[in-house]
């Protein structure tokens, strides 16, 4: 079994706070955790720039999107599904709430 090195990060106004901290972790997989808003250009636009900058190939990018106020349900299911591998969790990223 081949383990990964997975970064989790929530999606907000900084796509830089994501692609660099996870470029520089080494990390081949990232999780972008972003609000469930159908009309949000800001946050498509930070998504976008992300997928630019993460180095291709070599990772995996997944997209989870969840309400504001479940946050803590969403990184338990995630913690869950990846128990075997180092996680890194970016806390500089995504609202404040």
């Amino acid at each position: 079994m081949s383990h990964e090195t997975v970064c989790i990060a929530f999606l907000g106004f900084d796509s830089d706070r994501i692609y660099l901290p996870f470029r520089d972790c080494g990390a081949t997989k990232l999780y972008i955790i972003k609000r469930h808003r159908k009309d949000d250009k800001v946050a498509e636009y930070n998504f976008n720039l992300i997928k630019r900058n993460v180095p291709r190939g070599c990772i995996r990018v997944k997209v989870v999107e969840h309400d504001v106020f479940l946050r803590v349900n969403c990184l338990k299911q995630i913690f869950e599904e990846e128990k075997d591998n180092p996680i890194y969790v970016n806390v500089s990223t995504g609202s404040k709430l």
